[in-house]
């Protein structure tokens, strides 16, 4: 299931930057990055 994330403006030029840095793309860095957080946050929870 996906879900829509709007990013603020003053941080997609950051974000793209980093994204292309990586070799990948915007939506594969976001990707990515949410799925981290939340893992990180059910192991903090439990």
């Amino acid at each position: 299931m996906k879900t829509e994330v709007e990013i603020p403006p003053q941080y997609v030029e950051i974000i793209e930057q980093l994204a292309k840095k990586q070799g990948v793309s915007l939506d594969e860095m976001v990707e990515t990055v949410l799925r981290n957080y939340l893992e990180r946050s059910r192991t903090d929870a439990g």
